[in-house]
């Protein structure tokens, strides 16, 4: 496999931090497809390439591909619970007002490694009109497919054109409204190390933060207790406040807990 000098960069980065943590990093890896499809790839002789390379950056790696979820129709459902409800009285299970069942577009992705599961975070900017899709898909860790095959769970959805708010010309930001279009979600992050306690009641300090310490101190956090941030962008609410202050456009931080079925999260480690 070939790999830019930024990404093997990147790779190098991470090999140098492992071995400055007392130990090489996950070789593994996610790729999202343009149809909406996810390759998961594992790096088995990174660490021997790399230090081959004596310092350079390897002309090429080796690597083995796996299909984590398919870009065809069918290749996924998501679980909404009693939630997800969307314009029309579909539900966020399918994509879009035809109903597809599989990822479509996906852009944001956050693997979470935590104390009883491998979770992909992921986001769909698709111009769906029902509006987009945030879901959880969780890993079996032993081969990067889903543990749960075809199966997704909803999370939230940011509103599309379609959305009510939108249509009654009402923004987050009061004044901000400036169009009917879709809204959507733009990453996440796992924070649970910053803003998890000790049991002596203290938070972790920058050392035990630093290199892989942050990691660390997420993967033995369960799912149900961690803590994430995300961002949502609303084109339609970039008017008012957020036009005169010259802001790209309007959107919205917020930090959210997962509350994933105990059943779905058994992952092999």
């Amino acid at each position: 496999m070939r790999c830019s000098a930024v990404a093997l960069t990147f790779l190098k980065s991470l090999f140098d931090m492992g071995v400055a943590g007392g130990g090489p990093p996950d070789p593994l890896g996610f790729n999202m497809t343009q149809e909406g499809g996810i390759l998961g790839v594992e790096l088995p002789n990174l660490l021997n390439e790399l230090r081959a390379a004596n310092g350079d950056l390897p002309e090429s790696i080796s690597a083995e591909v796996v299909r984590t979820v398919g870009a065809y129709e069918g290749a996924l459902v998501l679980d909404v619970a009693d939630k997800g409800v969307q314009p029309g009285n579909k539900t966020a299970a399918k994509w879009g007002e035809d109903e597809q069942a599989k990822i479509v577009a996906n852009d944001g992705l956050l693997w979470a490694k935590t104390a009883d599961a491998d979770l992909l975070i992921l986001d769909e900017d698709s111009g769906n009109p029902q509006g987009e899709r945030k879901y959880a898909l969780v890993l079996d860790a032993s081969n990067m497919e889903l543990l749960n095959k075809g199966k997704g769970h909803f999370l939230a959805f940011a509103g599309g054109k379609n959305n009510p708010r939108a249509a009654a010309e009402i923004a987050a930001f009061p004044g901000a409204y400036s169009k009917t279009t879709s809204s959507e979600f733009s990453g996440s992050w796992n924070v649970s190390a910053l803003v998890a306690k000790k049991a002596n009641g203290s938070f972790y300090t920058i050392d035990e933060l630093a290199g892989p310490g942050e990691q660390m101190i997420n993967a033995s956090i369960p799912t149900n207790e961690s803590t994430f941030i995300g961002v949502v962008q609303h084109a339609g609410e970039s008017g008012g406040a957020v036009a005169a202050n010259k802001g790209d456009q309007g959107g919205q931080v917020f930090m959210f807990r997962l509350n994933l079925p105990s059943q779905d999260l058994f992952a092999q480690r």
